[in-house]
């Protein structure tokens, strides 16, 4: 009997979980390929390859002056043609992102999702979304200096009471 009951125990733990998502299907790969086409989260990879192909490019001219603009270019198409290569390719950037939404949102997520940004405001949303990141950004960095000091204090009064004492300190 114990065992029995041990086992329901088991299976309703298993079976009546709250559903987090539904299994990938085409029409719901189609429909999160449509939702980051439509939230411009499909161009973020490309945003991304140029940003590093950049740095890459900044660092080579730093180290090696002599290498000719022409050769950057070259260097830069490379970096950015491979970059497109693995966004698209089957089992890459891009199918890792279908799978991380599919694994949080179900399929009528999706679908409310992609309601939502065909309404005005949703196309507010996502022309200022970009900006609103951004700004985000740099407020934070400024709070995060202004904490600073405030920070350190905090940590070395919670060393000195766990008996830690820092050099400096007397």
């Amino acid at each position: 009997m114990l065992k029995r009951l041990a086992l329901a125990a088991i299976l309703c733990g298993l079976l009546c979980q709250p559903a987090l998502a539904d299994d990938l299907t085409p029409a719901k790969r189609a429909d999160i390929n449509r939702l980051m086409e439509t939230t411009g989260s499909a161009s973020l990879g490309m945003q991304i390859a140029e940003a590093f192909s950049t740095n890459a490019i900044k660092r080579i001219k730093a180290n090696q002056p002599l290498v000719s603009d022409s050769t950057l270019n070259v260097l830069h198409k490379e970096i950015m043609g491979f970059m497109a290569e693995k966004m698209s390719a089957p089992g890459g950037i891009m199918d890792m992102i279908v799978t991380i939404y599919a694994k949080h949102l179900t399929h009528q997520d999706i679908r409310d999702i992609l309601v939502f940004y065909e309404t005005p405001v949703g196309k507010k949303t996502i022309r200022i979304m970009p900006q609103v990141m951004q700004e985000t950004i740099q407020e934070s960095e400024k709070l995060a200096k202004s904490f600073g000091p405030e920070m350190e204090q905090r940590i070395r009064v919670a060393l000195k009471r766990e008996g830690v004492q820092l050099k400096g300190d007397q």
